[in-house]
């Protein structure tokens, strides 16, 4: 890590710990100076798209997702929270579409999960079952959304092995 890189994620911390302890108003403006600064950043980036997000302001946080996308298009993180975004508005295609990449994947359980939530949501429950199944089969035991599959996949009766 040379110095520059060091002193990026110094300087991030005081605004990760304002972050964390849900001072998203405050937290936007640091970002936006520190952003003046470093802008192609993709964890400051994150940090505020994520922030925009928890303040209910969805346009925002779906530009600075997109941002690091046009920086790093292999970024999994921004692009399962842009199709996030979407999902909370309950635009399943939308969602599903900036997910398709993770889903084809195969490896990404909560784009798996969410997808199959789509699906689900748009009345293709074939589709819902299979990306459900698959998501079980990397999703840890421990994780909370694995007790949301098993109810699921009771409901809709079906095995996850």
């Amino acid at each position: 890590m040379n110095n520059s890189e060091h002193e990026q994620r110094q300087r991030l911390k005081p605004i990760v710990a304002m972050v964390q302890e849900q001072k998203f108003e405050q937290a936007v403006s640091l970002l936006k100076e520190y952003l003046l600064e470093f802008p192609q950043n993709e964890v400051a980036l994150g940090m505020l798209a994520s922030t925009y997000q928890q303040l209910g302001m969805s346009g925002d946080a779906r530009d600075n997702f997109r941002k690091i996308l046009s920086f790093n298009e292999e970024n999994a993180l921004a692009r399962f929270q842009l199709g996030m975004t979407y999902f909370q508005e309950k635009n399943w295609s939308q969602a599903l579409a900036e997910w398709q990449s993770l889903i084809e994947s195969g490896t990404e359980y909560a784009s798996l999960f969410y997808g199959a939530m789509c699906h689900l949501n748009m009345g293709d429950q074939e589709s819902a079952v299979k990306y459900f199944k698959m998501s079980a089969k990397l999703m840890p035991k421990s994780h909370p959304l694995y007790g949301s599959l098993q109810d699921i996949a009771s409901k809709l009766n079906f095995s996850l092995s």
